[in-house]
C-alpha cells in the first residue's frame, strides 16, 4: 500500500513537470498575429538565452550579429530584448526614431534609484522626463554662458574644470614621489576629480581628495556601477522580486546613502547660495 502511494506521488510529480515544460516550451514558441518577430536564437524554457551571452556579453552580440543581421531578439529570463547593431541601424532607431526608442527597460531594480524617476535609470519617457531633460540642459547652459570669476577662462564651467584639473596634476606629483618607481593607478583620482567637478557645480562645494565623506560617496557610487553591470536576477525573472536579494538589498542601501548625501547638500547649498 505505502510503495502503491510513493508510486502515485511520483506520477502525478513527473505528469505535472512535464504539463509544465510543454507549457513554457508553447509560450515561447507564441506569436501574436501579424506582428513580424526579428530572427534570434531559441531560447531555453525558464532560462532563455542567458547562458548564450557569457561574461564578455559584447563579443557574444557580436558574434550572434554574425549569425542574425544588425537586428535579433533574444530572450533573457522572461525578458524579451531586441538587439541592433551597425551604424545605419542604431542612427535609424535613437536618432531618426529617436522618441520611439527613448524609454529604458522596465527594470524591477530601476525602481530603487529615486522611486524610479531618474532621468538615467527611469523607464518612462513622457512629459516629466522631457521637462527634467530640459533643465539639466538649461542648467549647463547657463554654466558655459557664465562669466568667470578669478580667471582668464572662457567660461565659469571652464574655470571649474581647470581650477580641478590643476589640483588633480598636483595631487598625482605627489602620490608619484611617495610611490617612486612602483608607479600608480590614476583611475580613483580621475574619478574623484570629475566627481568633484559635479558638486562644485550642483552645490557651489567642492571636497579635498583625503575627504573621508567625499570618498565614501564615491566608492558607494562605484559599488552601485558594479552591481548594476552585474545585473540582478529580479530584473529577469519576477518571482525573484518577492524572494530576499542580498544584491538588491545592499543596492537600495548604497542608493539611500547617496540619495541623503545630495539632499544634504541641497539643502546646505539653498542656505548658502549667492542670489
Amino acid at each position: 500500500m505505502y510503495l502503491e502511494e510513493i508510486s502515485n506521488t511520483t506520477g502525478v510529480t513527473l505528469f505535472l513537470c512535464a504539463f509544465t515544460l510543454l507549457l513554457l516550451v508553447l509560450h515561447g514558441r507564441r506569436r501574436e498575429p501579424g506582428c513580424p518577430f526579428p530572427p534570434g536564437p531559441r531560447p531555453w524554457p525558464i532560462v532563455g538565452n542567458l547562458f548564450q551571452v557569457g561574461e564578455q556579453i559584447h563579443l557574444s552580440l557580436t558574434n550572434l550579429r554574425v549569425q542574425y543581421g544588425d537586428v535579433f531578439q533574444m530572450k533573457m529570463g522572461s525578458l524579451v530584448v531586441v538587439v541592433l547593431s551597425g551604424y545605419s541601424t542604431i542612427k535609424e532607431a535613437l536618432v531618426r526614431q529617436g522618441e520611439a526608442f527613448a524609454g529604458r527597460p522596465d527594470f524591477f531594480s530601476f525602481s530603487a534609484v529615486a522611486n524610479g524617476t531618474s532621468m538615467t535609470f527611469s523607464e518612462k519617457y513622457g512629459e516629466a522626463w522631457v521637462l527634467h531633460k530640459r533643465i539639466c540642459k538649461n542648467a549647463l547652459k547657463t554654466f558655459s554662458q557664465a562669466k568667470p570669476r578669478d580667471s582668464s577662462a572662457s567660461c565659469l564651467l571652464e574655470e571649474r574644470i581647470c581650477a580641478e584639473a590643476v589640483d588633480m596634476v598636483e595631487t598625482l606629483k605627489k602620490q608619484r614621489d611617495e610611490v617612486g618607481d612602483l608607479g600608480l593607478d590614476p583611475v580613483k583620482l580621475l574619478v574623484t576629480s570629475v566627481a568633484n567637478v559635479v558638486c562644485t557645480l550642483c552645490f557651489g562645494k567642492r571636497y579635498a581628495h583625503d575627504d573621508k565623506e567625499f570618498l565614501t560617496i564615491v566608492n558607494i557610487n562605484n559599488e552601485v556601477l558594479r552591481l548594476f553591470a552585474a545585473g540582478n536576477l529580479a530584473d529577469f525573472f519576477p518571482i525573484f522580486r518577492y524572494l530576499p536579494s542580498p544584491s538588491l538589498r545592499k543596492l537600495v542601501q548604497f542608493i539611500d546613502k547617496m540619495n541623503n548625501f545630495m539632499e544634504c547638500n541641497i539643502r546646505e547649498h539653498l542656505i548658502t547660495f549667492d542670489r
